[in-house]
Protein backbone atom coordinates (compact mmCIF):
# COMPACT_ATOMS: atom_id res chain seq x y z
CA UNK A 1 0.00 0.00 0.00
CA UNK A 2 1.44 3.42 -1.26
CA UNK A 3 0.04 6.53 1.18
CA UNK A 4 -0.11 10.38 -0.35
CA UNK A 5 -0.91 13.65 1.04
CA UNK A 6 -2.10 17.20 -0.82
CA UNK A 7 -3.25 19.73 1.83
CA UNK A 8 -5.86 17.71 4.03
CA UNK A 9 -6.54 15.32 1.23
CA UNK A 10 -4.97 11.92 1.92
CA UNK A 11 -4.49 8.87 -0.55
CA UNK A 12 -4.05 5.09 0.21
CA UNK A 13 -3.57 3.03 -2.89
CA UNK A 14 -2.96 -0.53 -3.52
CA UNK A 15 0.55 -0.59 -4.80
CA UNK A 16 -0.12 -2.98 -8.14
CA UNK A 17 -2.72 -0.76 -9.21
CA UNK A 18 -0.70 2.73 -8.42
CA UNK A 19 1.91 4.71 -10.77
CA UNK A 20 3.90 6.69 -8.18
CA UNK A 21 5.62 8.91 -10.00
CA UNK A 22 2.13 10.12 -12.00
CA UNK A 23 0.34 10.58 -8.75
CA UNK A 24 3.21 12.74 -7.31
CA UNK A 25 3.61 14.58 -10.78
CA UNK A 26 -0.30 15.33 -9.58
CA UNK A 27 1.08 17.56 -6.15
CA UNK A 28 0.62 14.46 -4.04
CA UNK A 29 3.56 13.70 -1.68
CA UNK A 30 4.46 10.20 -0.30
CA UNK A 31 4.08 10.09 3.69
CA UNK A 32 4.41 6.69 5.76
CA UNK A 33 1.79 4.81 7.41
CA UNK A 34 1.50 6.48 10.53
CA UNK A 35 1.49 9.65 8.85
CA UNK A 36 -1.66 8.41 6.99
CA UNK A 37 -3.27 7.18 9.95
CA UNK A 38 -2.52 10.29 11.76
CA UNK A 39 -3.96 13.25 8.84
CA UNK A 40 -6.75 10.58 8.76
CA UNK A 41 -7.93 10.38 12.02
CA UNK A 42 -8.08 14.51 11.68
CA UNK A 43 -10.14 14.50 9.06
CA UNK A 44 -12.22 12.21 11.10
CA UNK A 45 -12.49 14.78 14.01
CA UNK A 46 -12.54 17.91 12.19
CA UNK A 47 -15.58 16.24 10.13
CA UNK A 48 -17.16 15.00 13.52
CA UNK A 49 -16.75 18.64 14.91
CA UNK A 50 -18.70 20.10 11.80
CA UNK A 51 -21.64 17.63 12.43
CA UNK A 52 -21.55 18.67 15.93
CA UNK A 53 -21.78 22.74 15.67
CA UNK A 54 -24.11 21.85 13.06
CA UNK A 55 -26.38 19.56 15.54
CA UNK A 56 -25.65 22.10 18.25
CA UNK A 57 -26.98 25.45 15.61
CA UNK A 58 -30.00 23.65 14.73
CA UNK A 59 -31.12 22.89 18.69
CA UNK A 60 -30.27 26.65 19.59
CA UNK A 61 -32.32 27.48 16.20
CA UNK A 62 -35.18 25.15 17.46
CA UNK A 63 -34.97 26.83 21.15
CA UNK A 64 -35.23 30.58 19.08
CA UNK A 65 -38.14 29.83 17.32
CA UNK A 66 -39.95 28.28 20.38
CA UNK A 67 -39.35 31.28 22.04
CA UNK A 68 -40.52 34.08 19.18
CA UNK A 69 -43.53 31.22 18.24
CA UNK A 70 -45.58 32.45 15.45
CA UNK A 71 -44.42 36.34 15.40
CA UNK A 72 -44.01 37.70 12.28
CA UNK A 73 -40.66 38.91 11.04
CA UNK A 74 -42.82 42.15 10.59
CA UNK A 75 -43.59 42.56 13.62
CA UNK A 76 -40.08 40.96 15.53
CA UNK A 77 -38.33 44.25 13.46
CA UNK A 78 -40.52 46.63 15.70
CA UNK A 79 -38.89 45.54 18.74
CA UNK A 80 -36.15 47.83 19.22
CA UNK A 81 -38.60 50.59 18.46
CA UNK A 82 -41.15 49.82 20.25
CA UNK A 83 -38.37 49.20 23.49
CA UNK A 84 -36.79 52.67 22.64
CA UNK A 85 -40.69 54.38 22.56
CA UNK A 86 -41.61 52.39 25.78
CA UNK A 87 -38.61 53.85 27.76
CA UNK A 88 -39.00 57.83 26.12
CA UNK A 89 -42.64 57.74 27.12
CA UNK A 90 -41.98 56.63 30.58
CA UNK A 91 -39.57 59.09 31.34
CA UNK A 92 -41.34 61.65 29.48
CA UNK A 93 -45.18 60.62 29.93
CA UNK A 94 -45.75 62.72 26.37
CA UNK A 95 -47.54 60.04 23.96
CA UNK A 96 -45.82 61.92 21.40
CA UNK A 97 -42.39 59.93 22.28
CA UNK A 98 -44.06 56.81 21.54
CA UNK A 99 -46.30 56.89 18.33
CA UNK A 100 -45.79 53.35 17.09
CA UNK A 101 -46.77 52.32 20.86
CA UNK A 102 -49.22 55.00 20.95
CA UNK A 103 -51.17 53.22 18.21
CA UNK A 104 -51.06 49.30 19.16
CA UNK A 105 -52.10 50.46 22.78
CA UNK A 106 -55.07 52.75 21.26
CA UNK A 107 -55.92 49.55 18.52
CA UNK A 108 -56.08 47.20 20.97
CA UNK A 109 -57.87 49.40 24.07
CA UNK A 110 -55.01 48.74 25.97
CA UNK A 111 -54.05 52.13 27.91
CA UNK A 112 -50.80 52.90 27.13
CA UNK A 113 -48.44 53.11 30.58
CA UNK A 114 -49.83 49.66 31.08
CA UNK A 115 -48.62 48.86 27.28
CA UNK A 116 -45.21 50.54 27.72
CA UNK A 117 -44.71 48.42 31.27
CA UNK A 118 -45.86 45.10 29.39
CA UNK A 119 -43.08 46.14 26.27
CA UNK A 120 -40.57 46.66 28.71
CA UNK A 121 -41.45 43.70 30.48
CA UNK A 122 -41.45 41.04 28.01
CA UNK A 123 -38.02 42.41 25.99
CA UNK A 124 -36.07 42.40 29.52
CA UNK A 125 -37.48 38.90 29.70
CA UNK A 126 -36.58 38.04 25.94
CA UNK A 127 -33.19 39.75 26.06
CA UNK A 128 -32.40 37.42 29.53
CA UNK A 129 -33.47 34.12 27.34
CA UNK A 130 -31.96 35.27 24.09
CA UNK A 131 -28.93 35.59 26.00
CA UNK A 132 -28.79 32.94 27.91
CA UNK A 133 -29.47 30.38 24.48
CA UNK A 134 -26.63 32.06 22.74
CA UNK A 135 -24.29 31.78 25.92
CA UNK A 136 -24.94 28.58 25.99
CA UNK A 137 -24.84 27.85 22.60
CA UNK A 138 -21.19 29.39 22.09
CA UNK A 139 -20.33 27.24 25.03
CA UNK A 140 -20.72 23.93 23.66
CA UNK A 141 -18.71 25.44 20.18
CA UNK A 142 -15.91 26.57 22.32
CA UNK A 143 -16.35 22.76 23.78
CA UNK A 144 -16.06 21.11 20.36
CA UNK A 145 -13.57 23.25 18.79
CA UNK A 146 -11.34 22.57 22.43
CA UNK A 147 -11.96 18.42 21.65
CA UNK A 148 -8.86 16.43 20.70
CA UNK A 149 -10.95 13.59 20.34
CA UNK A 150 -13.63 12.06 18.46
CA UNK A 151 -14.64 10.21 22.18
CA UNK A 152 -14.49 14.11 23.14
CA UNK A 153 -16.99 15.45 20.88
CA UNK A 154 -19.26 12.27 21.32
CA UNK A 155 -19.65 12.92 24.85
CA UNK A 156 -20.73 17.12 24.12
CA UNK A 157 -24.86 17.15 24.22
CA UNK A 158 -27.07 19.52 24.72
CA UNK A 159 -28.34 18.82 27.77
CA UNK A 160 -32.19 20.45 28.64
CA UNK A 161 -32.25 23.50 31.34
CA UNK A 162 -28.13 23.90 30.19
CA UNK A 163 -29.61 27.04 28.34
CA UNK A 164 -31.30 28.28 32.01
Amino acid sequence: MLYFKKDNEILAVESAFCDEKEVIKQGYKKISKSTYDEQLAKNELEQLKKIKKAQIIQIYTDFVNGVLGDTPISEQLTWDTQEKEAKAYKASKDPQDAPTLYILSQKRGIDLELFCNKVLSKSSLYREVSSNLIATKQLYEDRIEAANSIEEVEAIVWETGDEE
